[in-house]
Formats: structure tokens, sequence, C-alpha cells
């Protein structure tokens, strides 16, 4: 990790990145899954099984304004994977950028979080 990401994160008393993150990735411990989502799936949810099952390499951008529902279609795709796909839960990463950790950061640095 970068030096001034290192310092980025002790600013924000983050001393250990794994474990912060483990707290949007419950999976990865054997936690809870995003059970709490509604049996209704929109166009959107086949859209993004599509690309990922594409192997294709690329990442899937899921935006849009507040409260339409991209966490829900996030929340859908992770149990599915998990559940029906047979992806190991490890491999599935979960942050939203518009956590505070990152959103008090100045723009020029927010990149380097990560």
């Amino acid at each position: 990790m970068a030096k001034t990401s290192r310092k980025l994160l002790q600013a924000f008393g983050i001393q250990n990145l794994g474990e912060t993150l483990s707290t949007y990735n419950p999976w990865w411990k054997g936690g809870t899954l995003p059970l709490d989502v509604p049996p209704f799936k929109r166009e959107a949810y086949d859209l993004i099984l599509k690309n990922l099952e594409a192997s294709h390499g690329l990442g899937v951008l899921i935006n849009g304004p507040r409260r339409v529902g991209k966490t829900t279609l996030i929340n859908q795709t992770i149990k599915h994977l998990i559940e029906k796909g047979g992806i190991n839960p490890a491999r599935i990463l979960f942050f939203a950028l518009v956590d505070p950790l990152v959103q008090q950061l100045a723009q020029k640095d927010q990149g380097s979080f990560f």
C-alpha cells in the first residue's frame, strides 16, 4: 500500500483495511448474506448477471439517482453469485463509495483510499 494511502487510513483510525471492508462484506467470514431482498427482479438484474457471466474481465458499474434500488440490485446479485453461481464469497467485494470515509477525503485523494 502506498505511503499516502496508509496515512489516509490512519487519519481515519483505520489500522486494518481488511477489517474495515469485512464490515461491508459479512459473507467473507461466513456471516449472513444480504437476505433481506425483495423476490422481484428488475430488468437490470438480468443485464448485470449477463455481464458478470460474460467472462470478459470487465467490471459492472451500477449508477443512478438516489433511492432507486441500486443497493437492492447489488444485494440480489451477491446472493445469486454465492447461492446459485458457486462463487467463493471471499471473491466478492462490496464497498459504497458514498461512505463517509471516502466522502470526507479531498476529491484528489478519494481514489488513493484503495
